[in-house]
């Protein structure tokens, strides 16, 4: 698109964003509903940056967006940036208004661009330098040395247990206890790359003792999270335990069902 590719107000990767989520609109709809998970992996940025790239690109207004629900996601559309008339063989879908020219091959020129070499200007906008492999955030860590480690774990203990999720201070959920101290240490290495890259989200040096108070403070605004449910069927008796709300996959949906949050805010 050559409106966001010249704004001189837009990032490669908005770019990115922008044009992951116009791959996905629904040709009848106009609307789609990817995940930012998904944006992140398309756009190769970690999915902090990608809330902020979206909201940029609806202030620009390249995006409509209409938040979504704790169990789905948000909305877009094609904003009116980024609308333009249809081509000799069909609706152009990347151009902005005025900008779309049919193509000898009755193409719109600019989706023509959009399909250029990831050597040119073009691709590298489409395809920045990731800031992180989506996968590393499942991965465990490959070295990391004990005394880190043992500071990481015994912080992300303190910050549960002083918070208002556990029986002890109001909430529902047991304490954790140093018990098995070796096991809890596993948990935490587990998820020390989905930590980190969570708390430079934030603007935190790393999963600190501020982090595990943050993320635990999160954790409480989820119902199901901080132990008050409902839980039914083979789940009536279950309740989330510091194990639970300290794996990878946990700890990503309590961080973006925050950014949802924060952008409908």
């Amino acid at each position: 698109m050559k409106a966001a590719l010249t704004d001189p107000e837009l990032s490669k990767a908005d770019v990115a964003v922008l044009f992951s989520v116009l791959d996905r609109l629904n040709a009848e709809s106009g609307e789609a509903y990817p995940a930012l998970t998904t944006i992140a992996a398309d756009a190769k940025v970690d999915r902090g940056h990608v809330t902020r790239c979206i909201r940029r690109l609806c202030d620009r207004g390249y995006l409509d967006r209409e938040s979504g629900s704790r169990t789905s996601s948000n909305r877009y559309r094609m904003g009116p940036a980024c609308r333009c008339s249809p081509a000799p063989t069909g609706r152009c879908d990347v151009a902005p208004r005025g900008e779309c020219e049919p193509a000898p091959t009755g193409r719109c020129t600019a989706a023509v661009e959009v399909g250029a070499d990831s050597t040119s200007e073009v691709g590298a906008a489409l395809h920045p330098e990731p800031a992180f492999k989506s996968n590393q955030l499942f991965e465990p860590a490959e070295t990391v040395d004990d005394f880190s480690l043992a500071r990481v774990t015994r912080d992300a203990m303190k910050a549960f247990n002083s918070s208002e999720l556990v029986t002890a201070n109001g909430g529902k959920l047991s304490t954790v206890t140093d018990q098995g101290i070796d096991t809890k240490r596993k948990w935490i290495q587990r998820s020390l790359k989905t930590s980190r890259e969570i708390a430079k989200a934030m603007g935190l040096p790393g999963p600190s003792l501020e982090f595990w108070e943050r993320y635990f403070v999160e954790v409480g605004t989820d119902a199901w999270k901080r132990g008050d449910g409902p839980y039914t069927g083979s789940h009536a008796n279950w309740r989330p335990s510091f194990e639970y709300l300290t794996r990878p996959a946990v700890m990503l949906d309590v961080w973006e069902r925050a950014c949802q949050e924060d952008e409908a805010a």
